[in-house]
């Protein structure tokens, strides 16, 4: 998720610099793909497409963590990929023993 996250925030970064950098925020929305949890909506256009083609970048930040849980990404009109982190835990509890040298036997 992370990786995602700073990958985005480079392209923006990098469109700021050559004063293409053309953002929306929809506010706070529920969405539907993350069984309507609340979200911060964050829209990227590209006037140029990127390297790989991308032209529109929607993100989805948690109102609660912060964390990215949602981008969908298009070129042009055609839909590249979506993706959706559903079953975010942070800081799980392990049982004693998980992580041991013996299960990796």
């Amino acid at each position: 998720m992370n990786s995602g996250t700073a990958r985005a925030h480079a392209a923006m970064v990098d469109a700021r610099l050559r004063g293409t950098l053309k953002t929306r925020y929809d506010g706070i929305k529920p969405i539907a793909e993350l069984g309507g949890k609340m979200c911060h909506v964050l829209h990227r256009d590209s006037q140029i497409p990127e390297e790989d083609g991308q032209t529109h970048l929607m993100l989805c930040f948690d109102v609660d963590t912060l964390l990215q849980l949602g981008a969908v990404v298009h070129a042009g009109d055609e839909l590249v990929a979506t993706y959706y982190f559903r079953d975010v835990v942070l800081n799980p509890k392990f049982e004693q023993g998980r992580f041991s040298m013996d299960r990796l036997k």
